[in-house]
């Protein structure tokens, strides 16, 4: 991992204080796993929603932005866009960290609309965006499924990914010394890690992202740069995050969203 000769005599403390990562990296390949374009669901699966009130909306988010989606008090089940699917035995190897199952597939969900609109702080992640992220098991029957048209504006183009390995390096603070000399090699050398694919999986956020992404006891189980055209000409990035205890046990109902822009 280190190939800077100044910084080999660090090199254990660096490596224990580094998160493996998983890259998601475009590919003309023939593989299951993409970004954007239309899941393959299990075959009597219908697209995922979420039922919400206007009322309990209205105490999450601006007023403006719940009268664009609810015209009534009445409660309605909002269907989510569609974002990603991975295909988990072309994961592999790159799952250094063995944190993912074996086979199967996931398939990521979240409500984009209300993605600058909420009350609360940043921070709180007891409000956290409405997602879904669904695991298929290996040999269910799947089907290639149409979104609802409340969410076509949301489709992105589909992107085939392949996969490889890396490691998120510790900010320098997260060392237990400060390097000495070693100080300025290491923020140049930190800095060309950061430059990797904007897109993914069981990783800690890279670059100038949010700081609390994602919340203690927990980890991204999924970074992606938002590409639909919605977004068009910015930089946003979806957090699918989850908690250690939820990703061991294979529950993937308590994933979450959170948002960064840039």
């Amino acid at each position: 991992m280190l190939s800077v000769a100044r910084l080999q005599s660090h090199a254990v403390e660096i490596s224990e204080r580094s998160t493996p990562s998983i890259l998601l990296e475009p590919t003309n390949a023939a593989v299951s796993s993409r970004i954007g374009g239309d899941p393959d669901l299990p075959a009597k699966t219908e697209w995922p929603t979420f039922r919400a009130t206007k009322k309990a909306l209205r105490e999450r988010y601006t007023t403006s932005s719940v009268d664009g989606i609810l015209d009534e008090a009445a409660s309605v089940d909002l269907p989510f866009a569609f974002i990603a699917q991975i295909d988990l035995e072309e994961v592999g190897d790159h799952d250094a960290a063995n944190l993912l199952p074996d086979d199967g597939l996931l398939s990521f969900f979240f409500r984009p609309d209300l993605m600058f609109e909420e009350k609360v702080g940043q921070s709180d992640w007891r409000y956290s965006l409405p997602c879904a992220v669904l695991y298929t098991p290996k040999g269910t029957k799947r089907k290639l499924a149409k979104p609802p048209e409340a969410v076509l504006d949301w489709r992105a183009d589909p992107v085939s990914v392949a996969f490889d390995h890396a490691w998120v390096v510790p900010e320098i603070e997260r060392l237990p010394n400060d390097l000495g000399r070693a100080r300025v090699a290491y923020v140049e050398w930190r800095q060309a890690q950061l430059e990797l694919p904007e897109d993914q999986m069981v990783c800690l956020p890279t670059g100038t992202h949010d700081g609390d992404v994602p919340p203690k006891g927990g980890r991204v189980l999924l970074s992606t740069r938002l590409r639909d055209p919605m977004f068009d000409g910015s930089f946003s990035w979806a957090y699918f995050c989850i908690d250690d205890a939820s990703l061991a046990a294979r529950d993937f109902s308590k994933a979450f969203v959170r948002i960064s822009t840039e």
